[in-house]
C-alpha cells in the first residue's frame, strides 16, 4: 500500500507540474516548433516515414517525437495539431521519469537496512532515498522548464535512463528482460535524437564495469551472457531498422548525413557556442536549491561504509561524469542537451541527503534536519519575492495578481509548514511538493504568459487573415535564411506553426519581386524592406520587435497585385 500510495503521489503531483496551464501554453521556441510542424505535416500528407519541414526533408532529427505528437493530435480528435498536443509527450515522459528514480532507489522487500546498525534511512520501507531523488528531479528548475517544453530531449532522457536501468537490473539481479529493456531504450533514443543516446549510454556502460571489474558487489553474470547480449541487438534492429531501412530507401539520405549533422557542433561555427567548462557552471543553477545540500551531504558521508546501493552510486558518477565530459566537447551547448545526465544527478542528490538522515550520529543527524529546515525556510522567502520581481518587470497581468499572490504565499506556507516538520522527523516531503505546484503556477502566470505575449501568434494570425489561402507567400528572411546552405540552422519553425501554410523562399531580391506584377505577398525583415522602392508595396502588418525583440517582422503585398 505504501508503494502504490508513493506512486499515486509523485505521478499525480509531476503531472501537475508539467501540465498546469497547458492548453494555454504558446510555442515560444524554433526547436519547439519543429517538432509540432513535423507532426503537422505528417498528417498532411500522409508520410510517417520521411519528416518534412515546410515540404523539405528534415535529416537532423529521427521523428518519434513528432508520432507521438501527431498521435496525441489524432486521439484528441483535432483537425490540426494544436500547441498542446505537443506539450502532452514530454509531460509525460517527465512524470515517467521521476516514477523510475523512485522505483529503482527503493530497496526491494528483502533488502537490508541502508546503514548498518541503524534503519533511520531505510525507514517506512527505505522510502526516503527514492521519495528524495524523485522530488528533486521532478522540481529542479531546468527539469521544470524542459518538462512543460515541446522539445523533445526530455523522451531522450526517459530512454537513456530506462537503458541505464534495464541493464542495472540484469546486473544487480540478473534479470534477462532488463537486458532487453535496455536495447529497446536504446532504439528509441535512437528513434528520438540519433546516435545521441548511444553516445551517453555505451561509454558510461563500458566504464562503470571497467570500474567493477574487481569488485564483488556485483559478480559478472556469465552463462548466457552472449547470447543475450545478441538478443537485446535483435531488440534494438527491431525497433529502429523498419523505420531506418524506409526512410533510406525513400529519403536518398546516408547515415553519414546524420554523423556529419552530430559532428558539427565539435566545430566552433555554431549559433549557440559556449566556453567548454559552460555545463560545470550552469548545473548547479538548473538544481537549485538542492544543489546546495550535495556538498554538504557528500561529506557528511564520506568515507561510510559501503551498502547495497555503492554500485548505484558509482553506476550514476560514471553516468554523469562521462556525459559532462561529453557535452563538454561540444561546441554548441544548450541547457536541454544536459536533460539526460539529470536523472544520475538526482539520484546522486536523493541518496546523499537519505544517508545524511540516516547517519549513525545523532549529531549529524540533527545537522541533516536543520539544513533541510534552513532550506524550506529559503525556498519560502523565495516564493515570496517572485511576485515582487515579476510585478517589477512588468509580468504580472492586471487580472492575475491575485491569483499570483495566493499561489505564492501557499508555495511559502507549505515551505514552512514542510521545513517544521522536516526538522522533526525524516517527513514533510510531501508538503514540499505542494509548495513546488503553487510555484509553478506563479510560473505559467507570469514567465509563461509574457513570453507567450512576446511570441509569433498574433501576428500569424493576421499573416492568415490577410493573406489568402491559394496565394504564394514569400519569406525574406522572417521563417528561415534565403541562403540554401543556412536554412538549417535557423528554421524560426515555430512561426511556420503558426502560420499554418508554407513559405517560399525566391532567388530574386525582393525590389525584383515585387517589380514582377501579379499578386504578392511576403514576409520580409526590416533590413530588406529598407532596401525595397516604398512606391511598390503596401504594409499590411508588422511587429516591430518579433521574437524577444531581436528583429522586426513586416507583412507586405505588392502594390501590383491584381494587374495584369
Amino acid at each position: 500500500m505504501v508503494l502504490v500510495r508513493d506512486v499515486l503521489l509523485i505521478g499525480f503531483c509531476c503531472a501537475l507540474l508539467a501540465f498546469v496551464g497547458a492548453s494555454k501554453r504558446s510555442l515560444t521556441r524554433a526547436s519547439e516548433g519543429r517538432v509540432a510542424q513535423v507532426a503537422q505535416e505528417m498528417r498532411e500528407t500522409g508520410d510517417w516515414v520521411v519528416p518534412h519541414l515546410n515540404g523539405q526533408v528534415r535529416v537532423e532529427k529521427p521523428p518519434l517525437s513528432s508520432w507521438l505528437v501527431a498521435g496525441v493530435s489524432i486521439a484528441a480528435g483535432a483537425a490540426r495539431v494544436e500547441s498542446w498536443h505537443a506539450a502532452v509527450p514530454p509531460g509525460v515522459a517527465a512524470v515517467l521519469l521521476a516514477l523510475l528514480l523512485y522505483v529503482w532507489l527503493r530497496p526491494p522487500p528483502l533488502c537490508p537496512p541502508l546503514i548498518k546498525g541503524g534503519n533511520r534511512g531505510g525507514g517506512n520501507g527505505g522510502r526516503v532515498p527514492g521519495m528524495m531523488a524523485a522530488l528533486v528531479l521532478a522540481t529542479a528548475p531546468g527539469f521544470v522548464l524542459q518538462a512543460r517544453s515541446a522539445e523533445l530531449d526530455i523522451l531522450l532522457a526517459l530512454w537513456v535512463a530506462l537503458a541505464f536501468w534495464g541493464y542495472w537490473e540484469y546486473r544487480r539481479a540478473g534479470r534477462k528482460g532488463g537486458l532487453l529493456l535496455a536495447y529497446g531504450a536504446l532504439g528509441l533514443s535512437v528513434l528520438t535524437k540519433g546516435h545521441v543516446g548511444a553516445a551517453i549510454i555505451i561509454p558510461a556502460l563500458l566504464c562503470w564495469e571497467i570500474w567493477e571489474r574487481h569488485g564483488a558487489a556485483l559478480p559478472l553474470p556469465q552463462k548466457g551472457m552472449a547470447r543475450w547480449h545478441l538478443a537485446g541487438v535483435a531488440v534494438l534492429c527491431l525497433v529502429v531498422l523498419p523505420w531506418g531501412i524506409p526512410f533510406l530507401q525513400q529519403s536518398g539520405i546516408t547515415w553519414q548525413d546524420f554523423s556529419k549533422e552530430g559532428l558539427h557542433r565539435f566545430g566552433d561555427k555554431t549559433s549557440h557556442s559556449e566556453v567548454w567548462y559552460w555545463y560545470l557552471l550552469q548545473m548547479p543553477g538548473w538544481f537549485m536549491p538542492w544543489f546546495l545540500l550535495l556538498p554538504l551531504a557528500l561529506w557528511q558521508t564520506w568515507r561510510r561504509s559501503a551498502d547495497e546501493r555503492s554500485p548505484l552510486r558509482r553506476l550514476c558518477w560514471a553516468w554523469l561524469g562521462w556525459g559532462v565530459l561529453l557535452l563538454s566537447a561540444l561546441a554548441a551547448k544548450q541547457r536541454h542537451y544536459a536533460i539526460p545526465l539529470f536523472p544520475p544527478l538526482a539520484m546522486l542528490l536523493g541518496d546523499a541527503v537519505a544517508r545524511w538522515l540516516a547517519h549513525c550520529e545523532p549529531p549529524r543527524r540533527r545537522l541533516a534536519h536543520l539544513a533541510l529546515g534552513a532550506l524550506g525556510g529559503l525556498m519560502a522567502l523565495a516564493a515570496l519575492g517572485a511576485p515582487l520581481l515579476a510585478a517589477r518587470a512588468g509580468m504580472v497581468a492586471p487580472g492575475d495578481e491575485r491569483v499570483v499572490w495566493f499561489s505564492a504565499a501557499s508555495a511559502a506556507l507549505f515551505f514552512l509548514i514542510g521545513a517544521a516538520v522536516v526538522l522533526r522527523r525524516d517527513r514533510g516531503f510531501s508538503l514540499w511538493w505542494a509548495a513546488f505546484i503553487c510555484a509553478v503556477v506563479v510560473f505559467a502566470l507570469t514567465k509563461e504568459k509574457q513570453e507567450a505575449a512576446e511570441g509569433p501568434e498574433d501576428f500569424c494570425r493576421q499573416v492568415r487573415e490577410k493573406v489568402p489561402p491559394a496565394a504564394v507567400l514569400y519569406d525574406y528572411d522572417a521563417v528561415l535564411p534565403r541562403r540554401a546552405e543556412a536554412r538549417k540552422a535557423v528554421w524560426r519553425a515555430q512561426v511556420l506553426f503558426y502560420l499554418q501554410r508554407r513559405v517560399t523562399v525566391s532567388d530574386k531580391e525582393l525590389a525584383e519581386l515585387l517589380g514582377d506584377g501579379g499578386e504578392t505577398y511576403a514576409l520580409v525583415t526590416q533590413k530588406h524592406l529598407d532596401a525595397a522602392p516604398p512606391d511598390r508595396y503596401e504594409v499590411l502588418a508588422r511587429v516591430p520587435r518579433f521574437l524577444d525583440h531581436s528583429y522586426s517582422v513586416v507583412l507586405i503585398k505588392g502594390k501590383g497585385a491584381g494587374t495584369e
